[in-house]
């Protein structure tokens, strides 16, 4: 997988990797947003400390040496307001990548995500040379369900309680774009 530094999605929106600089803003905007974001990403209870989240900034330093995964901030005017990014499950072989995203609450409803997820797909369905890309969402959370809908993302079932989140297997639906349907809607920006 390909590196890259920064993707400007528009004059409002900038994807780009984190830096230890980053460490306090992004341990704050979590904090802040934990009871939301523990719904859904069974990640934010590893995340309980400015130390945790500099642990995860180092990760992701590794991970991009490695050129294994791309986990973007998403900037909106300057701030950081979430997270968008290739996960564990890339595969260069068969040419098949998931994503990931999250968003602080007082973000929602702008279509930053949906620009965000716009801009990362171009660029794996482009560059990157993917066929396939898929999105898990626990089928509770509306907000991205209509994010995929909105970006042309096909259902293609339900695999069951699959996630532990909070200490409850969630059920997530899977949701898959392929390059050609990607081209053939023009899609560059939903």
């Amino acid at each position: 997988m390909s590196t890259v530094e920064t993707i400007k999605v528009d004059e409002e929106i900038l994807l780009r990797w984190p830096s230890m600089a980053d460490a306090e803003e992004l341990f704050k905007l979590i904090d802040t947003n934990r009871e939301h974001l523990g719904r859904w990403l069974p990640w934010v209870d590893a995340i309980q400390s400015l130390d945790d989240e500099k642990g995860w900034i180092e990760t992701t330093a590794a991970a991009k040496a490695k050129d294994q995964e791309w986990p973007p901030l998403i900037i909106y005017r300057d701030s950081i307001v979430g997270a968008i990014g290739t996960d564990r499950y890339f595969d260069p072989l068969h040419k098949v990548c998931g994503i990931g995203y999250w968003l602080a609450v007082d973000y929602q409803g702008r279509g930053i995500v949906t620009w965000a997820c716009s801009a990362v797909i171009n660029h794996l369905f482009g560059p990157l040379g993917t066929n396939r890309v898929q999105l898990r969402i626990s089928p509770g959370n509306e907000r991205s369900v209509a994010i995929a809908q909105r970006l042309g993302f096909v259902f293609e079932g339900v695999s069951r309680q699959s996630w532990l989140v909070n200490g409850q297997f969630l059920d997530m639906a899977v949701y898959s774009v392929l390059a050609s349907e990607w081209r053939s809607r023009g899609a560059s920006r939903a």
